[in-house]
């Protein structure tokens, strides 16, 4: 029988890389990971795809794109940056992303929610827009 050691360190994807950021307006601190392709970059340097929700679909995304990138010219997909935001939390969708996702909308304007329960705390997705904006330039010293 084996058992897991939790001393071990957790599977980490090759090309990764992993930050910590806080947001300047909401001290609120949010998980960055990038991903940057093996192959030489073109001229203009790749492009970069932005996500959200990083805990639950980075690896996915990371791993898709490597594999579909490696023949573009069969599969139509050019190798690019990829850069998760995600959360301290370890669970695939944590709280923190009903904030940051779902605009001010007064409590009695919602619908109910299926389970009955009300509505987490909302109404961070213009501070989270305005993290993200600026989430490329916070990066470019790394990746120059």
């Amino acid at each position: 029988m084996m058992r897991h050691d939790e001393a071990e360190p957790e599977v980490t994807l090759p090309g990764t890389a992993f930050y910590r950021m806080r947001a300047e307006q909401t001290e609120k601190e949010y998980e960055i990971r990038v991903w940057v392709p093996e192959s030489a970059p073109p001229a203009s340097g790749y492009p970069v795809i932005y996500l959200l929700d990083a805990n639950a679909v980075f690896g996915t995304m990371v791993e898709a794109m490597r594999v579909q990138s490696l023949r573009p010219e069969k599969t139509g997909v050019v190798p690019a940056v990829i850069v998760g935001v995600g959360y301290t939390a370890r669970e695939p969708f944590p709280p923190d992303r009903h904030y940051d996702f779902m605009m001010s909308v007064p409590e009695g304007e919602l619908p109910r929610r299926p389970d009955g329960a009300t509505w987490p705390e909302h109404g961070g997705t213009h501070d989270l827009l305005f993290f993200a904006k600026h989430l490329p330039e916070a990066l470019t010293w790394l990746y120059q």
